[in-house]
C-alpha cells in the first residue's frame, strides 16, 4: 500500500510473523470519528504473545455504503481494505462498527436476530 494513503489513516503493525490477525474500523460513513480513538488506546500499551496484529482506522468522512454491496470495493475505502487483505493474507479478520442509537432496530430485532 502506498505510504502517503497509509500515512492518512491510522495504521499499527504490532509483533511480527504468523498468525496475522486484522482489526479493521472506520470501514464507512463517520465512524472513524468514533473508532479511532479507540484504535489509539487500545495499542498504547498493548504487548503481542505470538504473531502479528495489523490494526487500521481507514479514512474519514466516506460516504455509507455496506460491505455487502459489492460497489463498497469500488469506493476509496473498499480499495483500502482489499489492498491490506491482499498484502497481509490474515488468518484472522475482525472489524469494528458504530451505529447511532436510532438504527438500532435496522441491526437486529428486540430478541438479537439479525436482519
Amino acid at each position: 500500500m502506498d505510504t502517503k494513503v497509509r500515512d492518512e489513516m491510522f495504521f499499527k503493525v504490532l509483533g511480527s510473523s504468523n498468525p496475522t490477525r486484522l482489526f479493521v474500523a472506520g470501514i464507512h460513513g463517520d465512524e472513524e470519528a468514533i473508532t479511532r480513538p479507540i484504535f489509539e488506546i487500545m495499542t498504547k500499551d498493548i504487548k503481542i504473545i505470538s504473531g502479528r496484529l495489523i490494526v487500521v482506522c481507514l479514512s474519514r468522512d466516506c460516504p455509507y455504503i455496506s460491505t455487502l454491496n459489492e460497489a463498497y470495493y469500488d469506493s476509496t475505502n473498499g480499495k483500502k481494505l482489499l489492498e491490506l487483505i491482499q498484502e497481509y493474507r490474515p488468518g484472522i479478520y475482525v472489524e469494528l462498527h458504530t451505529y447511532k442509537r436510532h438504527n438500532h432496530s435496522n441491526l437486529s430485532t428486540p430478541t438479537g436476530e439479525k436482519r
